[in-house]
């Protein structure tokens, strides 16, 4: 996911599920483009976000 010049895209594995793109779009308020992707990459990078932000925790 990405936020640039105020447009969200979100990477999903079935771009012809409305929903995650919907709903993103109503509690953000801005528009939603879609990137497919495998699902595979997108646990590899879900992954990677968290193991981030829990490094960051720690160094707290």
């Amino acid at each position: 996911m990405s936020l640039v010049d105020g447009l969200l895209t979100l990477a999903v594995a079935d771009p012809y599920d409305p929903r995650p793109a919907n709903d993103l779009a109503a509690l953000n308020g801005v528009p939603v483009a879609l990137a497919v992707a495998p699902p595979e990459e997108i646990l590899r990078a879900i992954n990677r976000d968290y193991e981030r932000r829990a490094g960051a925790a720690r160094e707290m």
